[in-house]
């Protein structure tokens, strides 16, 4: 439980109280706190500046006038039009200063944002309705090049998605999944929908998500060619030199988030084990660790999210984990995140028996994000394995929502990752240690291109 209890040495202040089964302890929640005495002066423009207190006395923070509940009531019954342009503006407003005085990636992130404001303002007040609200508030987090920013709000339950799934693939929209009984088959590229340029769709989509490049366009291709569910898109593909024109359904009936990979885990070849970390829980691993122990050869699978089995790197290391930097919580007191201190804090693993000794390897790509990324961070500073396919979506820290006016919730990264020998993180992510591209030819064939090079990585018996 945590709660707010008078401070003993200061009077009018208050400080945390945490209690568990253990007692209660009241503490400061940071080493340093501003005092009630100190202020902090900004220029506000026109030749204007504000003086601020940085700290409130019980006293001072005290609600006057009419009681809270009131105040409430007051406050809903004369509450704005969501759509009206005071709360068009005023969500801009709350939003950019949440991000301004607390986003932790500023300083490796190539954005301009008191630059950016006027143009933010502008969008806001030019939204006709509520789709371009939302597109606007989805531009402004797109800014902050942060793959956990999102935007939630617009009912989207009467809109559905093509039924395929398409990708980036050799710089084109390539299909990597479409149904059997489909026209569109896995290798196509799609040209056209409903007569418009199927990339330049991607790309305006693309725009407008938050996070590396290779994170938006997988963002942007479970978003692609959105339209009303009872409705059908005329969807131009290539295969090889010829163009087919099909008819397409928005039911996305059985279409799956990403492409086709193999199930769960298994002995894929004599002594070598796959092991899908996306879908297979710790309990399922450890059923099978003494086989993967001494198995010739391991393949771990993280194109995706892991499924809370991380102890899978206690089973990789030699040495316990001696990295207890790479994840750190601001501490912020001052505007405009001056002199923030940072709390560091580590998985701490250590290692377990019994110890996998064969040659491992991960296959990864951009859609591993957040948790994937702490994950492979430890196989890339402790050379656990090999890593194949792409980076990872940089992006890792805890997802933090607020709400603003208008009835919109947005997302973003509020801790800082680093790697752990200290290194940029964000928008980095893991490298591979062996870059693979996936080919149009190996979906139109139905191959695995990734487990392939693994395979071949580990060698024949």
């Amino acid at each position: 439980e945590v709660r707010s209890v008078p401070n003993s040495d200061n009077e009018g202040l208050r400080c945390v109280s945490i209690s568990s089964m253990e007692g209660e302890s009241s503490e400061w929640l940071y080493d340093r706190v501003p005092d009630g005495q100190e202020f902090t002066t900004e220029e506000i423009g026109a030749g204007l500046a504000c003086r601020i207190p940085l700290a409130l006395t019980d006293s001072q923070a005290q609600l006057t006038g009419p009681d809270l509940e009131e105040l409430n009531r007051n406050l809903k019954e004369n509450a704005p039009d969501e759509a009206s342009l005071a709360v068009r503006l005023a969500a801009v407003v709350v939003a950019w200063n949440v991000f301004q005085h607390f986003y932790p990636y500023f300083d490796v992130v190539d954005t301009d944002w008191p630059g950016e404001l006027p143009g933010f303002l502008r969008s806001a007040a030019d939204a006709k309705d509520r789709t371009e609200q939302y597109t606007a508030l989805r531009s402004l987090v797109a800014k902050l090049e942060d793959g956990h920013g999102g935007v939630s709000g617009l009912k989207t339950e009467n809109q559905g998605t093509l039924n395929f799934l398409v990708g980036v693939v050799e710089d084109q929209m390539g299909v990597l999944w479409a149904p059997a009984e489909s026209e569109i088959q896995a290798g196509d590229v799609v040209v056209s929908v409903d007569g418009a340029d199927a990339w330049e769709m991607m790309t305006r989509e693309a725009d407008l998500y938050s996070g590396s490049a290779r994170w938006r366009y997988n963002k942007a291709s479970n978003r692609f060619g959105m339209g009303p569910k009872d409705s059908a898109a005329e969807v131009v593909v290539r295969r090889g030199e010829k163009e087919l024109t099909v008819s397409v359904g928005h039911d996305r009936e059985g279409r799956p988030w990403k492409e086709a990979q193999p199930d769960t885990i298994a002995e894929i070849e004599p002594g070598i084990w796959y092991v899908n970390l996306d879908r297979t829980e710790m309990d399922t691993i450890n059923e099978k660790m003494e086989q993967l122990a001494v198995a010739r050869g391991v393949i771990f699978d993280l194109r995706g999210y892991p499924n809370g089995n991380h102890a899978v790197i206690r089973h990789l290391l030699a040495t316990p984990d001696t990295s207890l930097n790479w994840m750190q919580i601001p501490q912020t007191i001052y505007p405009d995140r001056r002199e923030v201190q940072w709390q560091s804090t580590s998985w701490h693993l250590t290692p377990l028996e019994p110890h996998i000794t064969g040659k491992v390897v991960f296959l990864t790509n951009g859609t591993a994000i957040s948790y994937a990324e702490s994950f492979m961070g430890f196989i890339e500073h402790y050379k656990l394995g090999e890593i194949v396919g792409q980076s990872t979506a940089g992006a890792n820290g805890n997802v933090n929502p607020f709400d603003v006016p208008g009835g919109f919730k947005l997302y973003w990264t509020g801790m800082r990752v680093v790697k752990h020998d200290g290194r940029q993180q964000h928008l980095v992510g893991v490298t591979p240690t062996v870059p693979l591209q996936p080919t149009l030819k190996a979906l139109r064939e139905g191959r695995d291109e990734y487990v392939e090079a693994a395979l071949k990585i580990i060698g024949p018996q």
